[in-house]
């Protein structure tokens, strides 16, 4: 029965919320990951099998990583992954899904292989979770773990830190301190053994890669938290503005380098076209924030600070949005694209709420009228048909 303006008027205030928010709640319920991992490095032979299925291709840097994703590495290969300001390291031979990739709940399970995890976040650390055989490890803090699926059974190691492992077959709960490490066998009779720590050959390679990259940075203009971040330092400087405040700009970069122009354009669900970058640092820059142009130099623009800023799959203006919406349709556009500048709003052509969109754009736009403006420009020009997928048109050109 449908609810009357008198029905409003007799509602308790937290009520009459409820109910006018409750569109939005719903629709909350299918928005995006805000949070997703990144190929970040690649030795020799490298696999990802993508959660939309088919067979798995040779990975590529700067590739999004979400759920269902499965990252695998063959014999001498090696691969690091980054989620916010948590690193992944996978040994030669090892098998990685990424089972839950979100803003709650980073879970993984390690198929066979070897993978070291370094968790920088305390608040990450209880998000994190990574299952080996029956067994369910659990961070419990900040540190420097490894992980370890064979033939000879399971292990789970504290470099730095602490964490849980649980058996649902043997009904037991361990806890593994700094400097351990526990191996349970796969005869369920055996005992477990609490060891010390061990280092190898892939040990020591983690650790040497770990000092060179700049992921372990004190970042002071953006957040840990957005994926790729690390790069920034390595890869370019930082200036502050009076317009824009801080701003950073790459290094060793071709007089007529322009954003959003060296790379390609994959289609990704659950958000459509998404750029990857061919720069080794071109992930956050493209993924988040703005560019603008100084007396011929390109600088990117993070915005305002934010804790944990929301992913995009590209950052950019359609010469025309109504083509491109139709392309979901499987309707070839002929667009071209130009990278947002500072303030502007962001516009998602996929599925997403009123309250993503402000948190897409919090650091950007605090004006509520013009993402309200944006939202209605949502449903006028681009409709994301879910399950459909177009193929991206060679006639299209970056601008």
């Amino acid at each position: 029965m449908p609810l009357h303006r008198n029905d409003l008027q007799r509602c308790p205030r937290s009520l009459l919320l409820t109910l006018l928010s409750l569109p939005e709640i719903l629709t909350a319920g299918a928005d995006p990951a805000g949070r997703v991992g990144r190929v970040a490095r690649i030795v020799g032979p490298v696999f990802l099998s993508r959660a939309t299925g088919g067979e798995a291709e040779p990975a590529l840097g700067n590739w999004p990583l979400t759920s269902g994703d499965i990252l695998s590495t063959g014999a001498g290969g090696r691969a690091e992954v980054e989620v916010g300001s948590s690193l992944l390291q996978l040994d030669g031979g090892s098998v990685l899904e990424f089972v839950r990739v979100d803003d709650q709940r980073l879970v993984l399970c390690l198929r066979a292989g070897s993978v070291i995890a370094r968790c920088r976040s305390a608040e990450v650390a209880r998000q994190f979770a990574i299952d080996a055989g029956t067994l369910r490890f659990e961070l419990r803090e900040a540190g420097r773990y490894r992980f370890d699926a064979g033939r000879a059974g399971v292990s789970g190691t504290a470099y730095q830190g602490a964490l849980s492992c649980s058996a649902a077959d043997r009904c037991r709960h361990v806890r593994v301190g700094a400097g351990q490490m526990l191996r349970l066998a796969d005869d369920q009779d055996a005992d477990d053994e609490i060891l010390a720590a061990a280092d190898d050959e892939f040990a020591g390679w983690s650790l040497a890669r770990e000092a060179s990259s700049g992921v372990a940075g004190e970042l002071r203009y953006v957040s840990p938290e957005m994926t790729g971040a690390g790069d920034l330092a390595v890869h370019g400087d930082w200036y502050e503005t009076p317009a824009y405040g801080a701003v950073w700009f790459p290094r060793a970069l071709a007089a007529d380098w322009a954003p959003y122009r060296a790379g390609f354009w994959a289609w990704l669900e659950p958000w459509g076209w998404t750029w990857i970058g061919d720069e080794p640092w071109g992930f956050a820059p493209f993924h988040y924030g703005r560019w603008a142009c100084f007396r011929g130099a390109w600088g990117w623009v993070p915005g305002r600070r934010v804790q944990r800023p929301v992913y995009a799959p590209a950052l950019v203006a359609w010469s025309d949005p109504v083509a491109v919406g139709r392309a979901h349709c499987g309707i070839q556009p002929a667009a071209g694209w130009m990278p947002l500048a500072p303030h502007a709003t962001y516009v998602p052509s996929y599925r997403c709420s009123g309250r993503y969109r402000r948190q897409l754009n919090a650091p950007h736009v605090s004006n509520g009228n013009q993402l309200r403006e944006a939202g209605r420009h949502v449903q006028a020009t681009a409709h994301v048909l879910a399950g459909q997928r177009a193929r991206w048109p060679e006639t299209a050109t970056g601008r």
